[in-house]
């Protein structure tokens, strides 16, 4: 990886990413997760809110894909697991999975983003 801002960016977008998709993901009447959060937040339209976060984590699994290379000493299941996260986010019926592999991928990046900023002290 060329930039360890990007591990830092992919992996607190990843882990925001999770929220939401579990918050847009979640049912309000069945007494889920947020269910007093959605009593006082109304988004009339959850679904594209899961959309556009899945697209934002599309475009930065891409981004580390292109960024990669070789000699990394960042592991390369990170990004598969964002892009798989991202891609399985368009899905209604894998949302929650797609948040799941989000919250893993999140703390993988941040994992790699302190062992590095530790080995250049």
């Amino acid at each position: 990886m060329k930039s360890k801002k990007l591990l830092l960016i992919n992996g607190i977008s990843a882990i925001i990413g999770f929220y939401v998709i579990v918050y847009a993901s979640s049912d309000k009447e069945g007494g889920k997760i947020f269910y007093l959060i959605s009593r006082f937040v109304e988004v009339p339209d959850l679904r594209n809110m899961v959309y556009f976060t899945c697209f934002i984590l599309l475009i930065l699994a891409f981004l580390a894909f292109f960024l990669h290379d070789e000699n990394s000493k960042v592991n390369k299941k990170t990004y598969q697991f964002l892009f798989t996260a991202s891609i399985l986010g368009f899905v209604p019926f894998f949302s929650y999975f797609s948040s799941i592999l989000a919250l893993v991928s999140g703390v993988l990046y941040l994992t790699d983003y302190v062992s590095l900023s530790k080995k250049d002290v």
